[in-house]
């Protein structure tokens, strides 16, 4: 083999790479935004949580403005009218710890409330960031949701479309961005080439409806033994025949062979694993 060199394909025919093929969004392999991953923990984007720290800030505020010269001045009337406007020495010592309590309750609460308001402030970007991530996701989520139900599948995609969609399942699949389709004329009999961590396969996406038969097999086969690729996956609309030669030559050549049902199965199993 002869050409440009691409990834685990040591060489590959002059040519086979598409250059005119939509790019690839990779949209199976993105993750689900994480607080940890933004470098925030959960009670930092809670936004209830804010109102109420400074709700709590105004009400420690309030109290400190009342308390303070409340207690202050009670302590100061009762020291000039000589302990007369509390006879009692314990209620005017209960008198004198509850005040002092609160005014130390409020200030603290005032302490707490402000410290926790510094730390929005200080994170407030990075907050933003994630809740951007997060509507980000959650219209990549959206678009896997459509790919879950195999109406999408059948809905009429043409050969590019198909390939192009089977090129996105595959990468999230096998858990690579290195991914490519080829060219429609002179493929060489495979449509998307991947190169996963462990392996490289092979793949043929066509949106037939009619079911394959152990020529395709075989034919798939030898692309696989062309590329020298560990694995091969066959992807259309019917799957294999019902007749047993088939299913027997995929298995002893180790072809995987997916139907509607296995696409739609693979697509659900990614998107409920994130």
């Amino acid at each position: 083999m002869s050409g440009e060199a691409w990834s685990c394909f040591a060489q590959l025919p002059s040519g086979l790479i598409d250059p005119q093929s939509a790019p690839l969004t990779l949209r199976w392999l993105r993750p689900r935004p994480t607080h940890a991953g933004f470098g925030i923990t959960a009670s930092d984007a809670d936004e209830a949580r804010h109102l109420r720290m400074q709700r709590l800030q105004h009400w420690s505020l309030f109290l400190l403005a009342v308390l303070v010269p409340l207690t202050g001045g009670a302590l100061i009337a009762d020291d000039l009218l000589s302990q007369k406007l509390i006879v009692d020495a314990g209620a005017r010592a209960l008198a004198t710890f509850a005040g002092v309590t609160s005014v130390a309750f409020s200030a603290l609460m005032l302490i707490w409330t402000g410290l926790a308001l510094l730390r929005y402030q200080r994170v407030a970007p990075a907050v933003q960031s994630f809740r951007a991530a997060c509507a980000e996701f959650a219209e990549i989520d959206a678009w896997r949701a459509v790919r879950c139900e195999a109406a999408f599948w059948t809905g009429g995609l043409d050969e590019a479309a198909f390939a192009h969609e089977c090129a996105e399942l595959l990468a999230g699949h096998f858990k690579t961005g290195q991914v490519m389709r080829t060219q429609g004329a002179d493929d060489y009999g495979v449509d998307v080439l991947v190169c996963s961590p462990q392996e490289k396969i092979v793949a043929r996406c066509k949106p037939w409806r009619d079911t394959i038969d152990a020529t395709q097999v075989r034919a798939l086969a030898g692309s696989k033994a062309f590329f020298e690729a560990d694995r091969a996956v066959m992807m259309t609309i019917a799957g294999p025949s019902d007749r047993a030669d088939t299913r027997v030559v995929a298995e002893a050549l180790k072809l995987e062979l997916w139907d509607v049902a296995r696409i739609a199965s693979a697509a659900t199993q990614l998107r409920g694993a994130v």
